[in-house]
């Protein structure tokens, strides 16, 4: 736990770039098709997308801090008190070698903490789920819990660390990742959203390897039907449609009767299945958020169990995901690092209607998607 004396003291030592501080296919397998078996997501109100109890003034959104030095951040950690192995930890790996903007994302009892790096794209550095305890009092939660003092200045939020459970080296990584810059709320969020239309629903994903979030359509429930470690899902019963979105643990390569990795090469390997009856059209390579991805739509002739991928090791090919003959997918394929995830939009290849009327809104939602 900081005092709230050092926690002054660490604030001012950066006031130079931040003006100002503050002192204090659902549950059960869905059929054969793409489906494979997932895990109903947890129960919990607050992850389902329900509106989470907080306080008037307390708006979801992203709020984001000033460029921040690398100086000018070990400078506020030797006023809090850290020693310089602690420092030399929090920067090891050199992700950072000049400067950083950290942005924390509240949305529907989620949060999400960015890190973009000497100007670079935003990177994934922590997320969990987060509760408003009262008027000045917030939790961040993943498998220990942070309890802060806030504070709001107009649109302007300054945390200080009043209780972590993690592991007593975390301390002064959170230090440096929370208390020692205010964060500004950037102009034009509204509250539920990121960077998406007005009224839209964000979503953070919960224990997704790979952390990622996202801006729904307006035909989605914000509450994913799974949230597993390399799976998410979401279910629309009106359009039939289904969204999944997949970190792939193992493939069965068509043919195979056994599992393998994933290939390094996973959009040579998915568009190599037209040698075994798969169709592949429409396809648009871009960029998303600094990712390289690739859009195609996929049908086939035959059934290909588990061709796309399995969430768990020692799955059945036809508990995984795979090209099948009565469904037709759009697949983005997105180069996340050294990882592979893929998303898709799911609907019935012998009545397309509904798939073709919401292809649009799912490309929409893709590029939203930020890891």
């Amino acid at each position: 736990m900081r005092t709230m004396n050092k926690v002054s003291i660490a604030c001012a030592a950066i006031a130079l770039a931040t003006q100002s501080c503050s002192t204090s296919e659902g549950s059960s397998a869905v059929g054969v098709s793409d489906s494979a078996t997932t895990v109903a997501a947890p129960v919990d109100t607050k992850v389902a997308g329900t509106t989470a109890a907080e306080p008037a003034g307390l708006a979801e959104g992203t709020y984001q801090t000033a460029s921040l030095t690398v100086d000018q951040l070990a400078a506020g950690a030797v006023a809090a008190g850290y020693t310089q192995p602690e420092i030399d930890a929090f920067f090891s790996g050199d992700w950072v070698t000049n400067s950083v903007i950290f942005a924390i994302r509240l949305s529907a009892g989620g949060y999400i903490l960015t890190c973009a790096a000497d100007g670079g794209p935003e990177k994934g550095c922590d997320h969990g789920g987060y509760k408003v305890i009262d008027d000045h009092t917030m939790s961040f939660s993943t498998d220990c819990t942070m309890t802060f003092d806030y504070i709001l200045h107009g649109d302007q939020l300054s945390l200080s660390i009043v209780g972590d459970t993690c592991p007593a080296g975390d301390l002064a990584f959170h230090t440096m990742l929370y208390e020692l810059a205010p964060y500004d709320k950037i102009d034009g969020e509204s509250s539920g959203t990121a960077g998406g239309p007005s009224g839209s629903t964000w979503y953070v994903s919960r224990t997704f390897k790979v952390p990622f979030t996202v801006t729904l359509p307006d035909w989605l429930e914000a509450a994913a039907d799974a949230d597993e470690p390399n799976l998410v899902t979401w279910e629309d019963a009106q359009s039939g449609l289904k969204v999944r979105v997949l970190r792939p643990v193992d493939i069965y390569a068509p043919g195979s009767t056994s599992t393998t990795p994933p290939p390094e090469d996973y959009l040579a390997y998915l568009r190599a299945q037209s040698d075994h009856g798969a169709h592949f059209t429409d396809v648009v390579e871009t960029t998303i958020g600094g990712n390289p991805v690739t859009f195609l739509t996929a049908t086939t002739d035959t059934s290909l169990d588990g061709s796309l991928g399995c969430q768990r090791e020692a799955m059945a090919a036809a508990d995984c995901w795979g090209l099948q003959p009565d469904l037709i997918l759009r697949i983005a394929v997105i180069t996340a690092g050294d990882t592979t995830v893929l998303v898709w939009l799911r609907g019935n290849a012998f009545a397309t209607d509904e798939f073709t009327a919401h292809l649009e809104s799912f490309e929409q939602m893709v590029a939203s998607v930020r890891f």
